[in-house]
């Protein structure tokens, strides 16, 4: 016999591609993308791609992908096969964007008083949850400025707390933004979960022994002078009496939980910018950056890792950031 499934599938991604899809004309490398052509490597001096390899601890082609990858507007493709160094690229382009950034404007919001500036951010994608893994793993142990000092940035792992590999989780949104409230003394806790589930499970009892008692009066004599019915009718005006309070307790502490939790999505809305406004590197999935909280940041300078595996459409979607240099690794 045969049966007949059906697939669900999240529409996140498929949504993110249309919107990237139609807003594609007015990204910033519309004309590349549109009416490509071929772009020469820029001439670097042999003497600057010495210091890019021994400050990288890298080969000479990779030193030249960096330092050419950079110096480009438009796109740029760094190509080599399995085990050729192509995530060691990355950790070197980090390490030259870090050294070569300065801070990027901050547009004016209407009615908002002017933010810090935020120093420039290097966004980094690749189209599985296990590619961009890797690459925030090796971010996050720590890479070399231009001087070859040791750099350790502020990387962030955008996505899914489910998606996101046991390795990188402590670098992940979710967790930074909750380590930094619970470092902050005065957060509103949201506790009351607990006293509810204890009111709840008092009336549940109440309850029972409630029903026992219409039970038992029920086949009880009915009279006066019959002491247990005396004893039934005042135990039931007690939980009664009870079940009332309780239920005046219950809906107070439901609506104090409303109240905390909306003090708990503000401070985490907070938290969460501050994150991201901390932050050097930002690591994504490609449809994950085109999440809502990314919003307020330009990306001038976007990688995307294991590009030959990307689907166009996905590749669009962190274009949207201002990006005006993508670096496609693969």
């Amino acid at each position: 016999m045969r049966r007949d499934s059906l697939l669900y599938r999240s529409l996140s991604t498929v949504n993110r591609e249309y919107g990237a899809l139609m807003s594609a004309p007015y990204y910033d490398l519309f004309d590349e993308i549109a009416r490509p052509s071929p772009v020469r490597l820029p001439r670097i001096p042999q003497q600057q791609i010495q210091k890019a390899m021994q400050a990288y601890k890298l080969n000479e082609p990779q030193a030249t992908a960096i330092l050419g990858s950079l110096d480009v507007e438009g796109f740029a493709l760094i190509q080599g096969p399995p085990g050729t160094g192509k995530t060691s690229t990355i950790c070197g382009l980090a390490g030259e964007f870090m050294s070569r950034r300065s801070g990027a404007p901050t547009p004016l919001q209407p009615g908002k008083a002017p933010t810090t500036p935020i120093s420039a951010k290097l966004l980094i994608c690749a189209p599985s949850n296990a590619a961009i893994d890797e690459v925030a793993k090796r971010l996050r142990d720590g890479i070399r400025d231009s001087q070859g000092r040791p750099l350790v940035p502020k990387v962030v792992r955008i996505g899914a707390d489910a998606s996101i590999n046991v390795g990188v989780k402590d670098i992940a949104l979710d967790a930074l933004v909750e380590a930094k409230m619970n470092l902050q003394p005065g957060q509103p806790k949201s506790d009351l979960g607990e006293e509810i589930n204890r009111i709840n499970r008092q009336l549940t009892e109440i309850t029972t022994r409630l029903k026992q008692i219409s039970t038992e009066l029920a086949s009880t004599t009915n009279g006066e002078d019959n002491p247990r019915r005396q004893e039934l009718d005042g135990e039931k005006r007690t939980l009664d009496s009870k079940r009332r309070n309780l239920n005046a307790m219950r809906n107070q502490a439901r609506d104090k939980q409303t109240d905390s939790n909306r003090a708990l999505d503000a401070a985490r809305r907070k938290f969460r910018q501050e994150v991201l406004r901390e932050a050097d590197i930002l690591c994504s999935t490609l449809s994950g950056s085109g999440h809502d909280t990314l919003e307020e940041f330009d990306f001038e300078t976007v990688v995307i890792d294991e590009a030959a595996q990307s689907v166009e459409l996905s590749s669009l979607i962190p274009l949207k950031y201002r990006c005006k240099r993508c670096i496609l690794v693969g």
